[in-house]
């Protein structure tokens, strides 16, 4: 009952991309109201002028990505987008997003251990002692479980609702971790 949809997909490496980001999140501003403990950019990335050679083939991956879950009766449209840099060390704490109905992260570079991005079963606290006590085999089977993670794979996309709350674990490796963030209206 009651799934969670998850997209998951593989794009394109983009190596014009990945520079433009390395060299972006080095000169501009953090944004403060973020849920990282890591550098994060405005939240208005996708309408940048100096964004704007890599915004289409990105758009066009996220529409692709939401073919697999919206029918084609409703639009997507782009609420906001924004770059990620964590450094060893660096998290995100718990959170969910507001106002729209799907997020999605676009790894870019993803050093090994460099912190799986984690979803929350919020029934968990009152289902606590039943996925304790769930056959092994139906757990897996059905995904019934307190966290499902996902391992940050460079140039892979997932999108999943909005309101599924998630964090991203500390940065384990000696390099930095870089995606691009976003959330979309369903209309």
């Amino acid at each position: 009952l009651f799934p969670t949809p998850i997209v998951h997909i593989e794009v394109q490496p983009r190596a014009k991309l990945l520079s433009w980001a390395k060299n972006f999140s080095e000169q501009a501003a953090h944004d403060p109201n973020s849920s990282s403990a890591g550098w994060h950019s405005q939240y208005d990335l996708h309408t940048l002028p100096e964004f704007a050679e890599h915004w289409q083939s990105i758009w066009e991956d996220v529409i692709y990505g939401c073919c697999q879950l919206i029918d084609d009766r409703h639009e997507v449209l782009p609420a906001s987008m924004w770059l990620n840099k964590n450094k060893p060390g660096d998290y995100n704490l718990s959170h969910k997003h507001y106002n729209v109905d799907l997020s999605g992260v676009l790894w870019l570079e993803t050093p090994p251990n460099c912190g799986r991005i984690v979803f929350e079963n919020e029934q968990d606290i009152t289902r606590y002692n039943l996925i304790e006590k769930v056959d092994p085999d139906y757990q897996n089977a059905s995904s019934f479980h307190h966290t499902v993670w996902f391992e940050p794979v460079a140039w892979n996309m997932i999108i999943f609702p909005a309101d599924l709350r998630h964090s991203v674990e500390r940065n384990r490796s000696d390099q930095d971790r870089l995606s691009l963030g976003f959330n979309l209206k369903v209309v």
